[in-house]
């Protein structure tokens, strides 16, 4: 019986250590992305750029340079200017609007897949790529083309 005690107080104790590290984090992800969303518009308004799809959820898939590597979840959004990806852990991907060249759609990025996803693939003229995992692939396919 010892033993069994033992174990549920370690669990439980594991379980309220990880809770004390993990509540804070995401309550900061959510503030700070909160507050980005917020500054965003507040830019938009005073520049003229209007939204065109989003803000969502989504998955960066990496890039190559100049983009970051590094995936990660956050908020995904295109305006009339830009494409912007904000990952949760603080991490930017901006893609000025005019430099996409080619959008497209693939099972895999980078020698990387995920079963049952399909990568939105956007080209740039820096020669780049990056990708992303999105709600609705035809949505932004069809946001991305419009106007280029």
């Amino acid at each position: 019986m010892n033993v069994v005690l033992l174990v549920v107080l370690i669990v439980g104790g594991v379980g309220l250590i990880q809770a004390a590290v993990w509540i804070p984090l995401v309550r900061s992800w959510r503030r700070k992305s909160t507050n980005f969303l917020a500054d965003l518009h507040t830019e938009a308004d005073r520049s003229g750029e209007r939204f065109v799809i989003g803000p969502e959820k989504a998955v960066y898939r990496g890039g190559t340079p100049p983009y970051g590597a590094v995936r990660g979840n956050g908020t995904i959004i295109l305006t009339d200017r830009r494409l912007i990806f904000r990952k949760s852990s603080g991490g930017l991907v901006d893609v000025p609007r005019s430099r996409i060249t080619a959008v497209h759609q693939a099972a895999s990025f980078q020698h990387s897949r995920v079963a049952g996803s399909i990568h939105l693939i956007i080209a740039t003229s820096d020669p780049a790529e990056v990708a992303f995992f999105v709600g609705d692939l035809a949505a932004w396919q069809r946001a991305l083309h419009a106007d280029s």
